[in-house]
């Protein structure tokens, strides 16, 4: 009974570690600076903000009119993306779906936003 035990605490936690080494794969910097990002607002229905790049320290979000802004970022302890200025200034928990992510706000933030990656 005590093997079976161990070897069920030890696939547990060999789970757990293959998922947080996903999780880290997934919002890695490079991934993000990778390719252009549509970027769109969620609530309180889908609207398009516009293009956005990610660069080394910040978010390059051009709008359909061709206007440019440029927002400071970085990735917190717990791995969430932290925008420091800007419209959308706050913290996000970033949900992975399929390829894209949804940014879900927790901390000063208020809106969901949605990155889909661009074909390249």
């Amino acid at each position: 009974m005590r093997k079976i035990m161990r070897q069920l605490a030890w696939l547990l936690a060999l789970g757990l570690l293959m998922g947080s080494l996903t999780a880290c794969e997934q919002r890695n910097p490079a991934r993000l600076k990778s390719t252009p990002w549509r970027l769109s607002l969620v609530t309180p229905k889908e609207t398009l903000i516009g293009v956005a790049k990610f660069t080394d320290r910040q978010v390059i979000v051009t709008d359909q009119q061709r206007r440019s802004q440029h927002w400071r970022y970085y990735f917190n302890d717990d791995d969430d993306l932290v925008i420091q200025d800007g419209s959308y200034a706050g913290t996000y928990v970033m949900q992975t779906v399929a390829k894209d992510f949804q940014l879900v706000p927790i901390i000063d933030a208020t809106k969901t936003l949605k990155i889909q990656q661009l074909k390249k």
